[in-house]
């Protein structure tokens, strides 16, 4: 599995610490000390308090890389903008170059976040590249049972969390199915939820594995260590699995 992007992750940081830079970047502007009875704390307003802890907010949103997050982040740096702009154009304690230094930073981040990459995982949980197993490309023959019917395919990828059927779809994401391989030693039992549906070249539909059992789950797990083990040669056959992930 691959790790989260390390920029998300460095960003959500940056919004976690951003109460604290904000508290000191206005302490050393205004001249005021961090604490006492005319300390930076005590001049802070009810909603200036807000507008720190949301910084919170959206670092635990972009972190988590959903889509709340995404429309919190971009909210919050939409007010940043024109709350810092008002403060220049109605106090004389902030540098012009402190406040376009600020707004580059905050359309930079902006900009980063928009991007189509960046931002589609927000958007669409399928694109979370780095949440989703290792699929590895195989050839199995398998039968898979919709309802009263049984009909003969192949598993043309597998992970552990799932595999896609090579099957003209007659099923509807939802549906529950039996996928079921004979390998040269015994059969494992793949039952499992469509997630989705793919009517072009490949054709076929995307499996979640649901209740497995253990023994299923061990043989599952020798298929794809012989695929991860595997990947120049490929998969040739079942029987050539079975034998391999037996040893």
């Amino acid at each position: 599995m691959k790790s989260k992007p390390l920029s998300i992750n460095l960003i959500a940081i940056s919004y976690l610490l951003a109460p604290a830079v904000n508290i000191l970047q206005m302490a050393w502007v205004n001249q005021w000390p961090l604490s006492g009875p005319r300390g930076i704390l005590e001049r802070l307003n009810s909603w200036e308090w807000v507008i720190l802890g949301s910084f919170w907010v959206a670092a635990f949103g972009i972190w988590r890389v959903a889509r709340w997050g995404f429309l919190f982040f971009i909210a919050l740096s939409s007010y940043l903008l024109i709350h810092n702009t008002y403060i220049y154009l109605t106090s004389a304690a902030y540098p012009v170059y402190l406040i376009m230094l600020f707004h580059l930073v905050n359309l930079g981040l902006v900009g980063f976040f928009l991007q189509k990459h960046i931002m589609s995982p927000y958007f669409n949980p399928k694109l979370k590249w780095w949440e989703r197993d290792a699929r590895y490309r195989t050839n199995l023959s398998a039968q898979v049972r919709i309802k009263d019917q049984t009909i003969e395919t192949q598993l043309l990828d597998i992970s552990t969390g799932g595999c896609f059927v090579g099957l003209s779809p007659s099923v509807h994401p939802g549906d529950i199915v039996w996928v079921t391989v004979q390998l040269s030693d015994h059969r494992i039992h793949l039952p499992g939820k469509v997630m989705w549906t793919k009517f072009d070249d490949p054709v076929g539909f995307g499996l979640m594995f649901m209740g497995l059992e253990s023994a299923d789950k061990k043989t599952l797990k020798k298929i794809i260590d012989y695929l991860a083990n595997s990947v120049q040669d490929g998969l040739q056959s079942n029987e050539g699995l079975g034998k391999k992930s037996a040893s």
